[in-house]
């Protein structure tokens, strides 16, 4: 079993007090004694301490920038010790767009706007091949279909809409005067359409 004796001796030969043939006086034995007590009893007390890391979800309320952690703050805890890392995570269920336009002939242009602005790296995605990153986005549709849209907030929040937006041909109706005669029939096309 290894004495205190020995182990303040070692650390003493550790940190270069001490040389290695050399013994420390009873004087330096006893600071040493005692500092070794002192540093023993003040760890005995902070091994009483259980750490343990907990996460918790919080609700944000509208218009609030700031909260407090504690028994008696905005969130009810037990006081904490430190705060590794906050992340605001988004409800999905308040995650929603809408867009300028759903609906019209090509090329149609839709400027999709977020319900609520919060930190955080936006992709929409149109469905039509192309994307974005911006927080309020536009596209062109070039082609005729039917398009879902997604917005994405930080990659593990989104929002789809399915067959949100439709693009299509003009209808154009025309008619002809004369509509019938003898070849080579000259005819007067008239738009009467979009």
């Amino acid at each position: 079993m290894t004495t205190g004796r020995q182990l303040i001796k070692s650390a003493l030969r550790k940190i270069a007090s001490i040389q290695a043939n050399e013994e420390p006086s009873a004087s330096d034995m006893d600071v040493a004694l005692e500092t070794l007590n002192a540093l023993i009893d003040s760890k005995s007390t902070q091994l009483l301490n259980i750490h343990t890391i907990k996460p918790y979800q919080f609700v944000l309320t509208p218009s609030q920038y700031q909260y407090s952690l504690g028994p008696s703050g905005d969130w009810v805890i037990p006081r904490p010790m430190r705060v590794e890392k906050a992340k605001l995570l988004m409800n999905p269920e308040f995650l929603n767009f809408s867009a300028s336009n759903t609906s019209g002939i090509f090329p149609l242009t839709t400027t999709f706007t977020p319900s609520y602005v919060v930190t955080g790296d936006y992709l929409w995605t149109f469905g039509d091949g192309n994307t974005s990153t911006e927080i309020v986005a536009t596209n062109e549709y070039s082609n005729v279909g039917v398009y879902s849209v997604t917005l994405s907030i930080d990659g593990n929040v989104e929002v789809s809409k399915a067959d949100y937006i439709t693009v299509t041909t003009p209808d154009i109706d025309f008619t002809g005067v004369p509509s019938s005669g003898f070849i080579p029939l000259t005819v007067q096309f008239t738009s009467t359409g979009a």
